[in-house]
């Protein structure tokens, strides 16, 4: 899959759930406005298509990314962690976690990523935090998508009485919250079982490096002299 196809498929779901939510909490009043109305159901069609893209899809999943950042979960969930406890030297307090990840990255990518004997356990790394992405994505796009759609419903009963909560729609609507209530909790049962297969199989690499002595504390040392504690070794032969 190309990286633009993988694009659309990894947030259109994101954005058809969120539209999905939203449209189902306000069937009733849409239905009677669209009888009651010259407007096009088809324009109307139209409209509901580009918001079902994966560029709605890619914005409304910003809230997600903040709050990922907010929570340090790249810190919690890959491998960066654990190799600052492997190289206590490693600055990566709460202010330099960034440089201790763009630390782990560069071992992940050189001694893994862009080896082809270790390209099956590379993707498998990669995979399980895409799946992450999605299933947090989507649990999001489901919680924004039933507050909106639920907001939206009552702010069109306070402006237009007429359409008003009639016996079906109550039942409707009670369905509609169970339902969401329930693919919340299975999403989040979900990005837990992510969660720790991502985890255990990137606290793997590093153990495997460490033991294979791929990772040389020196070494890094010199790529990245800014982001460890203490000077720097110089190793470099002597000219004569």
């Amino acid at each position: 899959m190309s990286e633009r196809e993988y694009f659309s498929v990894r947030y259109l779901i994101p954005g058809s759930t969120f539209l999905l939510l939203i449209l189902a909490y306000n069937i009733f009043p849409l239905y009677g406005f669209l009888r009651t109305s010259q407007v096009s159901v088809t324009l109307f069609g139209a409209f509901l298509a580009v918001l079902g893209s994966p560029t709605v899809g890619f914005l409304v999943s910003q809230f997600w990314w903040k709050w990922r950042e907010f929570r340090h979960i790249p810190w919690k969930m890959g491998g960066a962690e654990i190799l600052a406890k492997k190289l206590p030297s490693l600055k990566s307090d709460g202010k330099n976690q960034a440089k201790a990840l763009i630390v782990y990255d560069y071992i992940f990518h050189s001694e893994l990523h862009s080896k082809k004997n270790l390209e099956g356990l590379s993707k498998y790394a990669f995979r399980r935090y895409d799946n992450y992405v999605l299933l947090s994505c989507a649990n999001m796009c489901l919680v924004l998508g039933a507050s909106l759609g639920i907001a939206g419903r009552l702010t069109t009963f306070v402006l237009f009485p007429a359409f008003s909560f009639g016996e079906h729609e109550t039942v409707w609507l009670a369905l509609v919250s169970i339902a969401t209530v329930i693919l919340t909790a299975l999403l989040y049962d979900g990005m837990q079982r992510v969660w720790q297969d991502h985890k255990a199989i990137h606290e793997a690499i590093i153990n495997t490096l460490i033991t294979d002595k791929k990772i040389d504390e020196n070494t890094l040392r010199q790529i990245f002299p800014d982001y460890f504690e203490g000077k720097t070794e110089n190793t470099q032969p002597t000219k004569k």
